[in-house]
């Protein structure tokens, strides 16, 4: 099969691209979780400055990346001139 690359590209294909670029600049909040736990209505109330809240989270476990419920990626935590960072360990789809 030979391609002529002269030929200006089909419609689909030149809206597609366009669709992708204007998809890319989609902005999203996102939020990283650090560890996650149950407590009753009581232990949230009782809440005060300096109260520890348990997590079944352990020291050196990986944080997650997440959009709403979607965990996006594994991370870790990264201190970078003076600012709290997340480096991504593992996407969501297995790449690395």
């Amino acid at each position: 099969m030979e391609v002529n690359l002269s030929q200006p590209a089909p419609a689909a294909a030149v809206k597609a691209v366009n669709f992708r670029k204007q998809l890319e600049t989609v902005r999203f909040p996102i939020e990283v979780r650090l560890a996650m736990g149950r407590m009753t209505v009581g232990e949230l109330l009782c809440l005060k400055q300096g109260s520890v809240v348990k997590s079944d989270g352990a020291p050196g476990d990986r944080m997650h990346l997440c959009c709403g419920r979607v965990v996006l990626a594994a991370v870790e935590p990264v201190v970078e001139e003076g600012r709290l960072l997340v480096r991504v360990e593992e996407a969501g789809d297995g790449r690395d």
